[in-house]
């Protein structure tokens, strides 16, 4: 993540823009038109926060297959107790992630495409 963070920063002019960007992407839920909230019962076992993220990478896959971009935000979940009561979601239910979803505008922020690591350094067959 550190090294996403100093990559992005020398995507802009200096870490001023930067941060005033990034910020307030974040503090407008990237200006998105929907928002999707992943959500799974109070009392699920553990693993089912893996089943909600398989479900949540799918959705992307999907998204992007269809034309939209997504992002998935945290700060669309930071605050649950506001969203049980606004959005009307039972009690029961566990906020776990949001995915903003819409068709990316041509900004210079949504251009940056991070580096990846190489796939034979993250996974080993033995």
């Amino acid at each position: 993540m550190k090294q996403w963070g100093h990559q992005i920063v020398h995507h802009f002019p200096d870490f001023a823009t930067a941060h005033a960007t990034m910020t307030n992407a974040s503090q407008s839920l990237y200006n998105s038109p929907v928002i999707l909230f992943i959500t799974i019962p109070k009392d699920s076992p553990d693993w089912s926060i893996f089943d909600a993220g398989a479900f949540t990478q799918t959705l992307l896959l999907t998204a992007t297959n269809r034309g939209l971009g997504s992002i998935v935000t945290y700060n669309s979940v930071r605050y649950p107790a506001v969203l049980h009561q606004v959005l009307t979601v039972p009690n029961d239910q566990r906020f776990i992630v949001g995915v903003s979803l819409g068709y990316v505008a041509d900004e210079p922020i949504n251009h940056f495409r991070s580096d990846r690591v190489a796939l034979n350094k993250l996974l080993h067959f033995r």
